[in-house]
């Protein structure tokens, strides 16, 4: 049980990829993004994220025969959001797109009673003004059959909130990759 950031990359490009985001961290590390005392990105978080990179400890999982996903782990005090929405505006050389996921799991038994857990907590803290809700479901290269027993965990555990495509309060981040489920429960202000 982990989280981290789901990257998408150019096919056969992971490792060009990963350093190209490793570099940008290390430099959103060295600075400050304007004047903005508040920036999350303080001075002891800074530290952290140089220090991790430093020990050479971030390292990133590939999934076999797909060449152009990987999966990052957070070691960090950090939020996975926080890290993935400072990496959003920049342009990242042989990189798509990247998701922070706030629990990556494989599939068995205990990962539903994980992702269960997740929900709850995150459901709970929700302000009460939120109405609607997504689900942002994808499935690469599985043949696992999860889609109904996710969607029926979630909607189970999101009774109070209705479902709107368009533009909802609360977006779910399902992503299903070969044998392991990732989720990210996200909002309009995150």
């Amino acid at each position: 049980m982990t989280s981290g950031l789901l990257v998408t990359c150019y096919k056969n490009r992971q490792q060009s990829s990963f350093k190209a985001i490793t570099h940008e961290l290390s430099s959103i590390s060295n600075h400050r993004d304007g004047n903005d005392d508040t920036d999350i990105f303080a001075i002891e978080i800074k530290k952290e994220v140089r220090a991790e990179l430093g020990k050479h400890n971030v390292k990133y999982v590939s999934f076999r025969n797909i060449s152009n996903i990987y999966f990052i782990d957070n070691r960090t005090s950090l939020d996975a959001k926080t890290i993935a929405h400072k990496l959003m505006n920049r342009n990242i050389n042989h990189t798509h797109k990247i998701l922070a996921l706030d629990l990556f799991v494989e599939y068995n038994a205990a990962a539903l009673n994980a992702i269960t857990g997740y929900l709850d907590e995150k459901i709970e803290g929700l302000d009460v003004s939120m109405r609607t809700f997504k689900i942002a479901f994808k499935q690469r290269c599985s043949n696992l059959c999860v889609k109904e027993i996710l969607f029926d965990m979630i909607l189970c555990r999101m009774k109070r909130f209705g479902v709107d495509l368009t533009r909802p309060d609360i977006t779910i981040h399902v992503q299903v990759i070969k044998n392991s489920i990732g989720v990210c429960l996200g909002t309009l202000s995150s």
